[in-house]
């Protein structure tokens, strides 16, 4: 066997591990790609609606004229994370996710559901 031909399998599986990379990014559903879509629409909502439909958050706290409130779901070693301001009387300011799409998805259909907000797909 010649050396160079050991490294003709080098470039094939890379190849092949760049397809199957591009590829599982191809099959996730179109509804868990509309997470970050789904952040926006919670502004100007009120907090006791977001509370009731995902459930009591992790962490509360209070700065000033804001309240601090943030989700932790546990997935597998990065977890997906929910954090919103809202104003004292409940009005929601700002909101941030973040984790994977697989790991937030039952909150994304909780959200959908609740807020009768439509899919994109």
């Amino acid at each position: 066997m010649k050396p160079n031909q050991s490294r003709g399998v080098r470039p094939f599986t890379l190849g092949i591990a760049i397809f199957l990379t591009l590829g599982a990014c191809t099959i996730i559903p179109e509804r868990e790609k509309q997470l970050p879509t789904l952040a926006p629409n919670l502004l100007n909502t009120q907090i006791e609606k977001l509370i009731e439909t995902i459930g009591e958050p992790k962490e509360t706290t209070l700065t000033g004229d804001q309240r601090r409130f943030k989700w932790v779901k546990d997935y597998f070693a990065v977890d997906c994370q929910l954090e919103v301001l809202a104003e004292r009387e409940g009005t929601i300011t700002k909101v941030v996710w973040s984790g994977p799409f697989n790991g937030c998805k039952d909150w994304s259909d909780q959200l959908i559901e609740s807020y009768a907000w439509t899919s994109t797909e």
